[in-house]
């Protein structure tokens, strides 16, 4: 199966929520994601965590960045596929996620951008509301409709 989706995963120091980031991945077993791992130069266990992971993680990096930003930029610089998405590793996706990537393979010529809603959880886990709204121009214009870890960029 051809790789499709990079997703970028910004880490530092992480080491309590990069697991679960990254089981996320292996739970979903699409074999049509690709994950790069780019690390602020952690101090703790964050990287050890990561290279247990080496059946999910295609590329990892640890350096010294300028913040979460400059993690994804330097990320994006390795990404190879036409659709591309950004989450923090305290972030992590569902199976209801392979919607998303359904929807958007093989639509690379008529799509630059889609999203899904997510859902935004306490320390404890519990679900406390969805996030993501139709996206539109007009509405985007007044207030921020998505949130990032929901969307996949062309």
């Amino acid at each position: 199966m051809i790789k499709a989706i990079t997703y970028i995963v910004a880490t530092y120091n992480s080491a309590r929520t990069i697991n679960r980031c990254l089981e996320s991945f292996r739970e979903l077993s699409d074999d049509r994601i690709t994950v790069i791992v780019i690390d602020g130069c952690s101090s703790d266990d964050t990287i050890e965590i990561v290279q247990q992971y080496s059946d999910v993680v295609s590329a990892f990096v640890t350096e010294p960045d300028s913040g979460i930003y400059d993690a994804f930029n330097k990320g994006l610089a390795l990404a190879s596929t036409p659709w591309v998405g950004f989450v923090g590793s305290d972030d992590f996706l569902t199976p209801d996620s392979r919607g998303l990537f359904d929807y958007v393979i093989g639509k690379e010529d008529a799509c630059d951008f889609a999203t899904g809603s997510v859902m935004l959880f306490d320390a404890g886990g519990k679900s406390i509301k969805p996030v993501g709204e139709l996206w539109t121009w007009e509405r985007c214009r007044k207030r921020m409709l998505v949130a990032h870890v929901g969307a996949l960029f062309n």
